[in-house]
């Protein structure tokens, strides 16, 4: 099975939700896709990494999550589509994840690659995935200095605002712990 988490090229956080709210639901998600994995015999999921750049902190508690947690569950991930010429910057941003993760994460820009890979026919990708970093930019329209600006700004601390994110997390989980 390959697991598509769309990050909606920089929309899938909003004013509206806090991000310890997309944190723990991202959570719950994941544990319960882990268990119905499990339920079927599979022990390790290949994941398509779509729409990105996700925001900066959740990416950084998500992947101290799943590095603590379930650092052997990551068969392989591809971060599609990536333009060309920005695979080195994605590769670059990616400082924070360990090293086994990091050799389990490859970036596509055409479909074609992708397809191989997973040994799928166009027609068994969504349609809103499909054609590749400019059939995908067609469809999508994102906003590629918004999208410029979040991958750039991976390469900036944000020890202040990760800090925040799981202290807001730990509490959630200390009240749940509590009730």
């Amino acid at each position: 099975p390959v697991l598509l988490v769309n990050f909606l090229f920089g929309e899938f956080e909003t004013k509206d939700i806090p991000q310890v709210a997309l944190v723990l639901a991202s959570i719950r998600f994941f544990e319960e896709t882990i268990d119905a994995m499990e339920e079927h015999g599979v022990h390790q999921m290949c994941t398509i990494v779509f729409g990105s750049p996700p925001p900066v902190a959740w990416a950084h508690v998500m992947v101290k999550v799943f590095q603590n947690n379930y650092p052997e569950r990551l068969k392989s991930a591809v971060v599609y589509p990536v333009p060309s010429s920005f695979v080195s910057l994605v590769r670059q941003v990616m400082w924070f994840v360990d090293e086994n993760t990091r050799s389990k994460v490859d970036m596509e820009t055409d479909e074609w690659p992708l397809l191989r890979r997973f040994g799928y026919r166009s027609e068994d990708l969504p349609s809103e995935i499909r054609g590749g970093y400019i059939g995908v930019g067609e469809r999508w329209k994102p906003d590629r200095r918004k999208i410029l600006g979040l991958a750039y700004s991976f390469l900036l601390p944000h020890g202040r605002q990760v800090a925040n994110l799981e202290e807001a997390l730990y509490s959630c989980a200390r009240k749940a712990s509590a009730a």
